[in-house]
């Protein structure tokens, strides 16, 4: 029995410390068996991802728990994931969490499946259509630039504390909704607030431990309660969102006219159904299910994390005024 457990200790500690160079992978944290580095994500996952890459590298292998290669390297990403997409684009696919949350492998941001390369290409071509990277988008975000700035300078003439969160927010919202939706949402409008926490409350619950076991453990669901319930709430912010969404499409569908041109992302996908269905033309993956998806991860992609950036560019020229300076010279 000693004998045994012996092994199993050794077969486990050979495993961790040779798993990588086994596998060709960088170096990285040594992962536990089936449950990887999973277990080392107690702390903000950002964090994490510093100190791994503070020990093993700019490049490095954590096992979430399968493996995953990390760069944390600007240089390095506009080589690989930038100037050669075509080779590092591929994302796993996480089967489980897209079946609990999407009921189906739908939307534009794991392109593993079948459908991305079509959907991806439609979504690229019909956002280019409304006016994506085109001057009229660009005027927009001016303006709502210029609303920003002027509504923290009467919050300032007022003696109140700024909280820049807000007003990016509602600037960052409307370009995106203009885009997806084709309107634009009032400044006290409370879905901004509310989507805002929905989508805090996803990326928060997808970086649980609990929730990565999804894939290799399935059942693991039914220890929910144990680990405070991070599956359910996972789930809970996701349906939300997807409500929202939902509802937000229901109206630009309700004001479309298919004798027009599309105002919007929705507007063309629902344009496109309408030709199939006319010309007896496969629906192909052209379906309600992907675009309220779809709608949804150009939310997700788009609001938190350029929110996000512009947050920390604005402390970061807080807290260096020379590169204030230095950026206003240059403007």
């Amino acid at each position: 029995f000693i004998n045994v457990i012996v092994l199993l200790v050794a077969l486990s500690v050979g495993y961790s410390l040779l798993s990588n160079r086994l596998r060709d992978l960088p170096p990285g944290p040594p992962p536990l068996p089936i449950l990887g580095n999973v277990l080392s994500l107690g702390d903000p996952i950002d964090q994490v991802m510093l100190r791994w890459s503070k020990q093993y590298g700019p490049v490095f292998t954590a096992w979430l728990p399968a493996p995953t290669v990390v760069i944390t390297d600007y240089k390095i990403l506009q080589e690989t994931v930038v100037r050669q997409g075509e080779l590092f684009g591929d994302r796993s696919l996480p089967y489980e969490q897209l079946k609990m949350l999407l009921d189906g492998e739908y939307g534009l941001v794991f392109n593993g499946n079948y459908m991305w390369k079509e959907q991806r290409r439609f979504a690229l071509h019909s956002l280019k259509d409304v006016g994506f990277l085109s001057d009229t988008l660009q005027e927009s975000a001016k303006s709502y630039a210029q609303q920003i700035v002027a509504e923290w300078k009467k919050e300032a003439a007022e003696g109140k504390h700024i909280d820049v969160t807000h007003n990016l927010m509602y600037g960052v919202a409307n370009l995106i909704w203009q885009l997806a939706f084709g309107r634009a949402v009032s400044f006290s409008d409370p879905k901004l607030k509310l989507v805002k926490e929905e989508v805090h409350k996803l990326f928060v619950a997808f970086v649980h431990p609990c929730v990565g076991l999804l894939e290799l453990l399935p059942r693991i669901g039914l220890l929910d309660p144990l680990f405070g319930y991070p599956i359910r709430n996972l789930k809970t912010a996701s349906d939300t969102c997807m409500d929202l969404i939902q509802k937000e499409l229901d109206i630009t569908e309700a004001a479309l006219n298919y004798d027009e041109d599309p105002r919007c992302y929705a507007d063309s996908f629902f344009l496109e159904m309408k030709r199939r269905e006319d010309k007896g033309e496969p629906m192909s993956n052209f379906s309600r299910s992907q675009l309220q998806v779809a709608a949804l991860d150009m939310w997700v992609a788009g609001f938190e994390t350029t929110v996000t950036t512009l947050r920390f560019a604005i402390h970061h020229l807080m807290s260096r005024p020379e590169v204030q300076r230095k950026m206003q010279q240059e403007i």
